[in-house]
């Protein structure tokens, strides 16, 4: 079987993208590719692609995340190394999404690639990775996990 195509929305959201299709309970979400992104960055009017959200999702509160290209590959990881912010409200989301853009061009120098999802927000009990493979080798799972 063939993986489908999202186009350019970066590995995070199209794997979201894969796990929805499949059947798992994802949150909904909007993925805005990295064209996109540079495109509103350039014009400063995040309001539109916030809308736009807002209408497709309609949550009460949002998280606002990167995905990039170079995130998440074969061989590395950047998980954590560009702004998420959660539990924004509607009003926020545009502000939101500006800063996690602001964020990546200051740590990646470029938003060539760069992504951004807006899903809806679900407050967690737990949050954290788990790993099929131990990170650092051997074949033992590792769980990471923290309260909230």
């Amino acid at each position: 079987m063939s993986t489908p195509s999202f186009g350019n929305i970066g590995g995070k959201a199209a794997r979201l993208a894969l796990l929805r299709v499949n059947g798992f309970p994802v949150p909904a979400f909007v993925a805005f590719s990295g064209e996109r992104v540079s495109r509103t960055a350039r014009s400063a009017d995040w309001d539109e692609l916030a809308k736009e959200a807002a209408a497709t999702i309609g949550a009460a509160a949002y998280a606002v995340r990167s995905s990039g290209s170079a995130e998440d590959a074969a061989d590395a990881s950047l998980a954590g190394a560009f702004s998420t912010e959660v539990a924004v409200p509607a009003s926020g989301v545009a502000n939101a999404m500006r800063r996690v853009a602001e964020d990546a061009l200051k740590k990646a120098g470029t938003l060539d690639g760069f992504g951004i999802i807006v899903q809806a927000f679900v407050e967690p009990a737990f949050a954290g990775i788990a790993f099929t493979r131990h990170p650092f080798g051997g074949r033992e799972t590792v769980v990471e996990w923290h309260a909230g």
